[in-house]
């Protein structure tokens, strides 16, 4: 679009006074007269074969828009500038019975407000822009009494102007406490709690999954997870010369009862059974499934010492040599990426389930 915008302007007999674009809105000042602006457009549309300009122009006072906003040129030669909504905008905005915090909307509402005073040029022109966003506010939910507060508030200063004016502060370190929203009633309690605690935290809503995250797929289909250590895998992967290594028939993660493919799994919480007595032991890895649960399997093998299942075999079957064969059964209880919650998750699972080869309680302990 650059080379396309250069090459008119300079083949251009006539050039406009002014020529400005955002993306495929483009704002041009033209002093030649209407025939000659008819003869550049036309020029313009001639420079490539699929791409049209299609334009308004400000004859006889009408007004122009760009963006969000609308340009009239009054009678007195003074431009006019206030807010824009084009004809076929449905006016859905945020709604006030939407399950977010109540600070949330209110921003949203002074920041509307905001923006409809920074594109007016003039009281009047102000005034129009403001009608425009409560109706908007109103049309989504948005009572009078939060409507006129934020309007109030939009003349405020805002906070960068506020932080501006004060002497800067000595800086705090906070950390995050994620919660998931549930309702002010909620919010207003546990930021109540933590001012008067003075613990450093802040408290950040995390956003979950949308209804339609929940009900849409890319997929038609469910897609059907490989072992990656599957020996027909390997050999075709072998074969294409992708893995260095040979081919191997043995996972220990699948053999132990994981479901097909599960055992490439990330920033897993599992559980894993012994087989003799049924002592069970709990754990959590970011890396694949495969690699951790066969680390218990080696250490389980070779009873090596200060390792949960290599004391295990010691004390408590020291005679039962182990193979290839898994002595334990494996079930993944879920997937969680983040590390400070997949070590919570690990530690409600301990406490739970009570297992008896784990040497500490999980996180923290």
């Amino acid at each position: 679009m650059d080379r396309l915008e250069q090459k008119m302007l300079r083949t251009a007999k006539e050039k406009p006074d002014t020529y400005d674009r955002y993306v495929d809105d483009c704002l041009m000042v033209w002093c030649h007269g209407e025939e000659k602006l008819v003869k550049f457009i036309e020029h313009c549309n001639d420079q490539h074969p699929t791409i049209r300009f299609t334009w308004e122009s400000s004859v006889n006072g009408q007004p122009v828009s760009y963006m969000d906003m609308l340009m009239t040129i009054r009678p007195d030669h003074n431009l006019e500038c206030e807010l824009f909504r084009k004809p076929s905008d449905s006016g859905v905005n945020l709604n006030f019975e939407s399950c977010i915090p109540l600070h949330v909307k209110q921003s949203v509402a002074t920041q509307q407000f905001r923006r409809a005073s920074t594109l007016s040029s003039n009281a009047e022109a102000e005034e129009r822009s403001q009608n425009k966003i409560r109706n908007l506010l109103h049309s989504n939910g948005f009572p009078l009494k939060h409507i006129q507060r934020a309007q109030e508030r939009s003349r405020q200063p805002t906070r960068q102007q506020q932080l501006a004016e004060k002497q800067p502060r000595p800086k705090t370190t906070l950390t995050n406490l994620r919660l998931p929203f549930c309702s002010d009633g909620l919010d207003r309690k546990v930021r109540s709690f933590i001012c008067k605690s003075k613990i450093p935290l802040r408290v950040v809503y995390n956003q979950g999954k949308s209804l339609k995250q929940n009900l849409v797929r890319s997929a038609l289909t469910p897609v059907l997870r490989t072992c990656t250590t599957h020996e027909k895998y390997l050999e075709q992967q072998h074969q294409q010369k992708r893995s260095r290594g040979k081919p191997r028939d043995d996972c220990i993660s699948c053999k132990a009862g994981l479901n097909a493919g599960n055992c490439d799994r990330k920033g897993g919480v599992y559980c894993l059974k012994c087989n003799l007595c049924a002592e069970i032991y709990v754990g959590e890895t970011m890396r694949p499934l495969r690699a951790r649960i066969s680390e218990h399997h080696m250490q389980a093998r070779n009873q090596t010492a200060e390792q949960p299942w290599g004391e295990h075999m010691k004390l408590f079957h020291p005679e039962r040599k182990i193979g290839k064969e898994p002595i334990f059964s494996a079930e993944l209880l879920t997937t969680v990426m983040d590390h400070a919650k997949r070590k919570a998750r690990e530690a409600v699972e301990i406490r739970e389930r009570k297992p008896t080869v784990n040497r500490t309680k999980g996180w923290r302990s």
